[in-house]
């Protein structure tokens, strides 16, 4: 079978999305004077706090236990969208609906692209989980700007071994959802801000549950006499739209009822005595501007002029310094001056103080036309499909300084709804810091019906990177998490009996995997912080930290910064679903969960205090007095109850048996380091003892031909209080991807929830320089059965997405 498709023709048909960014025209400034404080302020804030967008594409967002969830990550400019290089860690948790972190990746990005997998075990609840994926900057600013993507997974075999209690909280996880989707809200959205008595308003209404799902609903709105005003009705999504004026002390409310035949009553913003309404128009080819003010700026020795300043993703597109002619102002925007995005435009008076604020949408129909076209052509032989795809960016770009991702799935069934893709996050959902249910909804086309939803969708929501008015005030974010170079270990030592700061201590740490360490050393300073920077481990590695004694005898504990994260939640949307597993399932059987004893025998350590290591490497036996259950009075019976192979023959110990007629069989005696005679170390007092070690076999060679018969050493709580503190961390360092395979999970297990398999996942598709790109997959079933998903963004900040 052989098909030749040009996938710019089918856009509509195939999904296909592919955007112009940054540089695809100038800023429209018809007026503009940077000396204006509000340019000056938002143009040096983007410079000062450049802020970050990251975005996870994965294979698929519904999965079976076992399968593997395979990864690529984009840290982008949120300004530009262009690949942001200043970062080289990106964090990425899977955290469960009860709030559990399930994995946590640290991804190395090279040139703003990163890529991985998270192993779903067989043993993983059934349910929605949520991926997080966040730079260290990013925590520097609002939360709500960290990316989370909704996933599911269905495990077949739970039934047969959930227990009771699990059974519990997943009826108490359905009841609590079901409950948030029976409370019904419903707001009222002024355009601009405010409702300005005495002039015409435009209010845009939202309805919808608790967990932000929107609903139909419709109602009368009523002046506080209760006399009939207008009716409403919502249009898409819970959202409508609805005009009056409001007169002058009358306060308005709504009785709005919903498609359940639940009621309320809503109350109606107040409107403002004297103000501005700031209306916008998105016409075709053009944004329309209109400002109205019901009052006279001259009556109140006000000047009529007035600033209004639209912003794309914080870099300025359009300033306007105007002036109002009988109360009013009106300018028309060409929108193909504006790149792709979200217009965030703000008026502010004389004082240059804000006043009214409006999002709108550019949708900039040239940068459809501009974009790289992209055309595939899919061949079948007998085991084998073979696609060739051919990337046309014209001669702004190679293709080969872009990297996209390929997921390739055999479907059988409905392919589940993809909620969020890379042109819907990062052109809406990023900029807005909320999740938007089914944003490829305004995208798949270019109707006035969905158009009209979009310019709803805007008049919903408002922008919050940041606020106008602190940003006027000279208000800055706090940067507490700085970027690094590389992973870094950083911590505090704290003095336990002490209220004095720590003051300045020598810090050491052997750092690395068993056969591959290093150590470094810093000072602390005087508040007892110290940092290790610059490691760059793959995989799980060792810290063992090391910390000088105190010449006062003080004693420490060491925390880490960093190496707890914040309490993190799953936060339940539109997206969230039912748990499935409810009740025992027909094979039901009194086992534990698959992987229980691996999970309780291999948990990673985490930080705990470390005994003084042995100058002579790694004992074959210690004994912790403090462990044993039996009081000793003397160190004889303690070595003759438990030392392994220890005997006593004819008053003389040893450890391997006789070895010479002539010469001494016993082992050589140390206490605290220092060898002692036989009589010496069995005269010890017990209670000044922390430990014993034995030393037999390879471990003696550190004591050449005096170790032949081993030996036994006493380790003192005196000598113990004298060393360093020392504690050992087991920490996670960079991820290493593995290659893709394809899940050899029973095709039933598929068909029986209509999931998709993974037949080929390519996370760094690079087209060579003349923009072509083979892709190979053994495949022995119907081609059509095939569904090919592209997505990625390349130098410039073109965004590419397409299936098909």
């Amino acid at each position: 079978m052989q098909s030749l498709v040009n996938l710019i023709l089918l856009a509509i048909m195939a999904g296909l999305l592919p955007l112009q960014q940054a540089g695809a025209s100038a800023p429209f400034v018809p007026s503009a004077d940077e000396s204006l404080t509000p340019y000056q302020k938002i143009t040096g804030f983007s410079r000062e706090f450049p802020q970050q967008k990251v975005f996870l594409d994965t294979d698929k967002t519904e999965y079976l236990a076992g399968e593997e969830l395979w990864l690529k990550a984009y840290l982008v400019s949120a300004r530009t969208h262009v690949p942001d290089t200043s970062s080289t860690n990106l964090f990425v948790e899977m955290i469960s609906n009860r709030d559990e972190v399930v994995d946590f990746l640290i991804l190395r990005l090279e040139n703003g692209y990163a890529h991985g997998h998270i192993r779903l075990s067989d043993s993983i609840r059934g349910g929605s989980y949520q991926l997080k994926a966040y730079t260290n900057w990013m925590n520097n600013f609002d939360k709500r700007f960290i990316f989370l993507k909704d996933i599911y997974v269905h495990n077949p075999e739970e039934p047969n071994y959930i227990t009771r209690a699990e059974i519990r909280q997943n009826t108490r996880f359905n009841e609590a959802l079901e409950e948030k989707q029976e409370q019904m809200q419903f707001a009222f959205f002024p355009e601009g801000g405010h409702l300005v008595a005495g002039l015409e308003n435009r209010m845009a209404i939202k309805a919808a549950d608790a967990l932000g799902t929107g609903q139909e609903a419709k109602g009368t709105l009523l002046d506080d006499q209760g006399n009939e005003v207008l009716m409403f009705t919502t249009t898409h999504d819970g959202m409508g739209l609805l005009a009056f004026t409001p007169e002058p002390g009358m306060n308005y409310s709504a009785q709005v009822e919903f498609s359940n035949r639940q009621s309320l009553t809503a109350p109606v913003p107040a409107a403002l005595s004297q103000g501005y309404v700031l209306q916008v128009d998105n016409e075709k080819e053009l944004l329309r501007l209109r400002v109205n003010a019901n009052f006279d700026p001259a009556s109140l020795n006000l000047s009529p002029d007035f600033l209004l300043v639209g912003h794309t993703r914080g870099q300025v597109t359009y300033v306007e310094q105007g002036s109002l002619r009988n109360g009013s102002f009106q300018a028309e925007v060409p929108i193909d001056r504006f790149p792709e995005g979200i217009v965030h435009f703000t008026l502010f008076d004389a004082n240059e103080t804000p006043v009214a604020e409006r999002l709108a949408y550019a949708r900039a129909s040239q940068n459809l036309e501009d974009a790289p076209e992209v055309s595939f052509e899919l061949s079948a032989g007998d085991s084998l499909v073979v696609v060739d795809l051919q990337f046309d960016p014209g001669a702004e770009i190679s293709p080969s300084e872009a990297s996209y991702s390929l997921s390739v799935l055999e479907k059988y069934g409905p392919l589940p709804e993809e909620k969020q893709n890379i042109a819907t996050y990062l052109l809406l959902s990023s900029d807005f810091g909320t999740t938007i249910p089914n944003p490829w909804y305004y995208f798949a086309d270019d109707s006035p019906e969905r158009k009209e939803a979009l310019d709803l969708l805007m008049m919903t929501h408002g922008w919050r990177r940041f606020d106008w008015k602190d940003l006027l005030a000279g208000k800055r974010p706090e940067i507490l998490f700085p970027e690094s170079e590389g992973l870094s270990l950083a911590g505090q030592v704290i003095p336990v009996s002490s209220s004095r700061e720590t003051g300045e201590l020598n810090v050491e740490v052997s750092v690395g995997y068993t056969d591959d360490r290093k150590t470094l050393r810093t000072k602390t300073d005087n508040q007892g912080f110290f940092t290790f920077s610059g490691l760059n481990y793959e995989g799980d590695f060792t810290a063992l930290l090391s910390v000088e004694r105190d010449l006062r005898g003080r004693i420490y504990r060491v925390e880490l910064l960093g190496n707890t994260r914040e309490t993190t939640s799953y936060i339940s949307g539109p997206g969230t679903r039912p748990q499935q597993t409810l009740k025992r399932g027909p094979d039901w059987s009194r086992r534990n969960r698959p992987g229980f004893f691996s999970r309780l025998f291999n948990r990673p350590g985490t930080g705990e205090e470390t005994k003084s290591p042995s100058m002579f490497g790694a004992p074959d036996q210690v004994i912790y007095l403090e462990d044993l259950n039996v009081h000793y009075t003397n160190v004889f019976d303690i070595l003759r109850d438990r030392v392994t192979g220890l005997r006593v023959f004819n008053g003389e110990i040893t450890l391997r048996g006789p070895s010479s007629i002539r010469l001494s069989n016993e082992p050589i005696f140390f206490v605290d380091e220092v060898q002692v005679s036989t009589n010496h170390f069995l005269s010890v007092s017990v209670h000044e003892i922390e430990r014993i070690e034995v030393l037999r076999g390879p471990s003696t060679a550190i004591l050449g031909s005096r170790g032949a018969n081993g030996a036994l050493l006493i380790y003192t709580r005196r000598a113990i209080h004298q060393q360093q503190f020392s504690y050992e961390y087991q920490l996670r360092g960079y991820h290493v991807d593995r290659d893709f395979f394809i899940s050899q999970i029973a095709t039933r297990n598929y068909l029986d929830h209509e999931i998709p398999r993974t037949i080929l996942w390519v996370p760094d598709l690079v087209p060579d320089i003349n923009g072509r790109v083979r892709v190979r997959i053994p495949y022995l079933e119907d081609p059509d059965r095939l569904h090919f998903r592209i997505a990625g963004v390349d130098r410039l900040g073109q965004i590419i997405f397409l299936k098909f």
